[in-house]
């Protein structure tokens, strides 16, 4: 009988602890999360397929041709031209974090945006974006794209792209 109750409470441990170890198990899995999905870039060109972009800001315009690394600048001046390539990555970098049923009232594009990007390919096609406000919790930025959708970018991106516009617009 002794040996029955040893056996018996060996066994209620072993089950113990696996039930146990299978909820830590779980807890560890649901602590990675969930893997982020592909972004899918707001312009569907790169620096082999872009010809020409265009910024237009409440203070003015950046224009500016050419491919690869080798931008120049036409408007405000050419003597930023070594800022432009950087700048034309970082909108080329810009990812839609998802897409909204929003109107135009609520994110700041019925008075003129923030910010409209305008680029033509190598085959004449252009895409653009208008960016507008940015989210109640400052980490998203309203945007509407090429096809009249309502996207919500990332704040940061909209800043360091800013932040580079204002270089370009130093005299």
């Amino acid at each position: 009988m002794h040996r029955t109750t040893i056996i018996s409470l060996a066994l209620f441990g072993l089950i113990l602890a696996l039930f146990f170890g299978l909820k830590y198990s779980d807890k560890l899995e649901s602590a990675k999360g969930t893997p982020a999905p592909d972004l899918s870039r707001v312009f569907p060109l790169d620096l082999t397929t872009l010809r020409n972009i265009e910024i237009q800001t409440p203070g003015g315009s950046i224009k500016a041709t050419g491919s690869g690394n080798s931008w120049i600048l036409l408007e405000p001046s050419e003597n930023h031209s070594d800022i432009a390539p950087e700048l034309i990555n970082e909108i080329l970098d810009l990812a839609i974090l998802r897409k909204l049923d929003i109107s135009d009232n609520e994110i700041g594009l019925t008075i003129p945006p923030r910010l409209e990007i305008t680029l033509t390919g190598l085959d004449d096609q252009i895409f653009s974006i208008s960016i507008g406000i940015d989210t109640p919790t400052g980490t998203g930025t309203y945007a509407r794209s090429s096809d009249g959708g309502v996207v919500m970018l990332r704040t940061a991106a909209v800043q360091a792209i800013e932040a580079l516009i204002l270089q370009v617009n130093q005299p």
